[in-house]
């Protein structure tokens, strides 16, 4: 643009000699600081547009379908304690996954029981209603140790009892009865190290812990925590945004305590890691033998044992029976999924769901593959 203005003093200079030189001046200053107020005009026209997207998320907020109400009615309410047997019902749904391949469905599951997405059909727990219930009753009775555990950025007190139910004492049990005995990756020492290892490095490493929980367990009582807890409030050891000062396993464990704190009736849970897996497998079979355990599965080997398997394909339920009788299906979807794993894994597999049939069906006679 200075170019343009030049070139045109160049041509009044030329067409009309009485221009003056302090005339071209102005108009060269002129136009440079011109040439500024555009450029600070199109960077504000962008800032406008950027901002102007907020505007249009609280706009679409707006036009949203609500959720319903957090309570629930007082002639819906069932009474306590409710749910006392455990029994799920899914009627008119047909997006449930249990077990399948990618695209099954899996996840639907986790949304339809917590009321997250709107259900063209219905949910029985205990005979009752999920969409009769408010939110907030129905997704105090149901607990899940999700596929990214998500902790707040508060005490680790807060993140197993949220809503101040318990004493520090009960929250301890928790964190002790979590694992079975002998186990290295004990909570209670675990938690015990919290300070130390955050003050330290500003994040809890697994392998230290685990030798120090190691080293705790072997050489103090079977209670550690009756020991430890006098020592320093590890309970109000403040957690990191999302808890990022934790391992993945780390935080699914937590989960796992409170979910036991709170001794759910029937709770969901999804892929975790190899090395904590086989020891909340443990802990399920042993603190929640009395529970509807719905285990979504991405290894084969977390649900041969179960009384029941539903397998999932393109949004259909195409296999429903205890896993050794679907083994025997040589043709079925479980059976290709198992077979999938290779010859050694696929013989471990058909092995545990046979002692699992046994244990079941003792009076029944069993053909093993």
């Amino acid at each position: 643009m200075t170019y343009r203005f030049f070139t045109r003093y160049m041509n009044l200079k030329m067409k009309a000699s009485s221009v003056s030189s302090s005339l071209v001046g102005l108009a060269i200053s002129q136009s440079l600081i011109l040439t500024g107020m555009l450029q600070y005009g199109m960077r504000q026209t962008a800032e406008v547009v950027n901002q102007l997207t907020s505007v249009e998320r609280v706009l679409q907020y707006t036009t949203i379908e609500k959720e319903g109400p957090f309570d629930t009615p007082e002639d819906k309410m069932p009474a306590l304690p409710w749910p006392d047997n455990g029994l799920i019902e899914f009627r008119n749904l047909s997006l449930i996954g249990i077990v399948g391949r990618t695209g099954a469905g899996k996840s639907s599951l986790i949304s339809a029981l917590f009321r997250l997405a709107p259900l063209e059909g219905n949910i029985f727990i205990d005979r009752v209603d999920t969409k009769q219930m408010g939110l907030t009753d129905l997704r105090n009775k149901i607990s899940i140790i999700p596929q990214e555990p998500v902790l707040f950025s508060a005490t680790l007190r807060y993140n197993l009892d949220p809503f101040n139910e318990f004493q520090d004492d009960v929250l301890w049990s928790a964190l002790e009865e979590n694992l079975p005995p002998r186990s290295p990756l004990l909570l209670t020492a675990w938690v015990s190290v919290l300070p130390t290892q955050a003050f330290r490095s500003g994040t809890v490493c697994l392998s230290p812990v685990l030798e120090i929980a190691c080293l705790v367990h072997s050489h103090r009582s079977a209670r550690p925590s009756v020991e430890l807890k006098g020592v320093v409030s590890d309970l109000d050891f403040m957690v990191s945004d999302g808890g990022n000062n934790f391992s993945l396993g780390q935080r699914q464990l937590v989960c796992l305590a409170r979910a036991v704190l709170r001794k759910i009736r029937s709770w969901c849970w999804m892929r975790l890691l190899q090395m904590t897996d086989s020891f909340i497998q443990d802990t399920i079979r042993q603190k929640f033998k009395h529970c509807t355990v719905l285990t979504i599965a991405h290894r084969l080997n977390t649900i041969m044992d179960s009384d029941r398997v539903l397998v999932m394909d393109a949004g259909l339920v195409v296999e429903f029976d205890h896993p050794h009788r679907l083994l025997q299906i040589p043709d079925g979807h479980f059976h290709k999924m198992v077979l999938e794993t290779g010859p050694t894994m696929s013989l471990q597999l058909k092995d545990i769901a046979l002692e699992a049939f046994k244990e079941k069906y003792d009076d029944v006679t069993i053909t093993k593959l």
